[in-house]
């Protein structure tokens, strides 16, 4: 990297925290927002949501002094940990939510897996492109391991069942692996081939998944409907933070749906703002990815800027109306720990991947200017 590139390195890794801080702090006036200050304890979700913050800053911090390299070196083990924790779930008597099993209590904090599945891939995926080297750019060498261990992760996944988290995996790890060499093609055959094999093994729940996409084309979900309601009733400029009625009407407003109650206290420009600090957040991210000085670098920060740009643009396409209803997070803005403390962690490799190309960068600006003088 040439001298002339430090400056704008930094610039994207100054984009990337204050766009990632800037959608957290939001994230916790919206629980502030939608909260009910006559609970038994008032502002309760919102002051574990600004605890969850701070964690996620630290593991953010952690994760920048640990470096991608060493992550994707233990890339194994983080994807076994994972395999565990998934397992954990399907034991008989763990509590069950809407007919599915989706979090481990651990008393105060509910450990969703799923969310670490997501950054397990991210790392794994570089781990075992390194490992087979030339070989994974072929069908033997790396396309059929590499499904091997993606596919087990899925399935893990989907038994909870969670059709739409073990899509996201599955896209997240598909790309990645394309990206690392893996020929498009051959994905496209075998999904062809597994997709009869997964409607089978889903059985009834394709009944849900039908009822909902029929829905859609219809008149839509009762979330969603009641969503479009407060995102006009915000107008351009919003009721203004603490005015909103929307949490009244909109169930899950905390969660999947936290964009609604953006779009009724903060109007449309607030809206657009959001969106705007997702964009600046993941282009920084993409810049990043493409200075990388490594292999394992790229997709590091390809993986977590691609995994935040995905599951956003999902959760705004559902709560829009765009596309079917599927219950998804927004990252940053949804209230969960789980989803917090990954992100933390993926932010913290995506800036220890720019720290990797500033550090020679900056040597070789000391050495020109020893030399000149």
């Amino acid at each position: 990297m040439t001298e002339a590139k430090v400056p704008d390195m930094q610039r994207h890794v100054s984009m990337v925290i204050l766009c990632a801080l800037a959608l957290a702090v939001i994230g916790v006036l919206i629980q502030v927002a939608v909260d009910s200050p006559m609970a038994q304890v008032p502002y309760q979700r919102a002051a574990r949501q600004a605890i969850y913050v701070v964690a996620a800053a630290l593991l953010a911090f952690g994760a920048s002094l640990i470096g991608y390299r060493r992550a994707v070196n233990l890339a194994p083990w983080g994807l076994y940990a994972t395999w565990a924790l998934l397992a954990v779930l399907l034991l008989p008597g763990m509590p069950r939510r809407g007919g599915a099993v989706r979090w481990i209590d651990l008393g105060p904090f509910n450990m969703q897996p799923s969310e670490l599945a997501k950054l397990a891939l991210v790392l794994f995926i570089p781990y075992l492109a390194e490992k087979r080297g030339d070989r994974f750019r072929t069908l033997r060498g790396g396309l059929l391991p590499a499904l091997g261990w993606v596919g087990f992760t899925c399935f893990l996944v989907l038994l909870e069942p969670d059709l739409g988290q073990t899509v996201l995996l599955f896209i997240l790890a598909a790309v990645l692996l394309v990206v690392n060499g893996v020929k498009l093609q051959y994905f496209l055959l075998l999904i062809s081939l597994g997709v009869p094999g997964l409607i089978a093994f889903m059985g009834d729940r394709w009944d849900y998944v039908r009822a909902r996409i029929e829905g859609f084309l219809g008149e839509g979900s009762y979330q969603v409907r009641q969503g479009l309601i407060f995102f006009a009733e915000g107008g351009p400029l919003g009721t203004g933070v603490g005015e909103g009625r929307s949490q009244l009407f909109v169930p899950e407003i905390h969660n999947d749906f936290a964009l609604v109650a953006v779009a009724e206290q903060a109007g449309f420009f607030g809206s657009l703002c959001v969106v705007a600090l997702f964009l600046g957040l993941c282009w920084s991210g993409f810049r990043i990815a493409m200075a990388a000085r490594d292999r394992a670098g790229f997709t590091v920060a390809f993986g977590a800027s691609f995994m935040i740009a995905l599951q956003a643009a999902i959760n705004i396409s559902v709560v829009t109306g765009s596309v079917p209803p599927k219950g998804m997070s927004i990252p940053f803005l949804s209230f969960g720990g789980s989803s917090l403390l990954m992100l933390g962690i993926a932010v913290g490799l995506l800036l220890s991947v720019a720290k990797g190309e500033e550090e020679p960068a900056l040597a070789s600006a000391a050495q020109l200017q020893g030399a000149a003088s």
